[in-house]
């Protein structure tokens, strides 16, 4: 399908209705307007796949309401002060990445499982 959007959109341009109630958009200036804060936009039923039985999901949750305050929630985390406080665990996780892949250099790596390692630091 992603083949088929991109083809349509470079044929058509940014703007390509792929269904009765549905458009997608790849003007990367438009995300804020459609997904900001107080957007007149609502999530497609599309979204609801994605979230299965979760309470909490800032991705799939089509409800602004509920979306602001799960958002309100986690912000702290992501606050600037927290994403330094964070940054030494990460260098240190991206040495020890990196160390691994310098031991098997010229060696066969199954580098999606290393990613997923990467990923989660274990």
């Amino acid at each position: 399908m992603h083949r088929t959007m991109i083809a349509l959109h470079e044929k058509h341009g940014a703007l390509v209705r792929n269904g009765p109630n549905e458009v997608s958009i790849s003007d990367l200036g438009a995300i804020k307007t459609i997904y900001g804060a107080g957007t007149k936009f609502r999530k497609s039923d599309w979204y609801s796949v994605w979230q299965g039985h979760r309470k909490f999901d800032l991705f799939a949750g089509r409800d602004e309401k509920i979306h602001g305050q799960h958002r309100s929630m986690i912000s702290s985390a992501y606050s600037m002060n927290s994403l330094k406080d964070l940054e030494p665990y990460v260098d240190d996780c991206v040495r020890k990445f990196m160390n691994v892949m310098e031991e098997r250099q010229n060696g066969v790596v199954d580098l999606g499982k290393w990613v997923q390692l990467f990923a989660f630091g274990t």
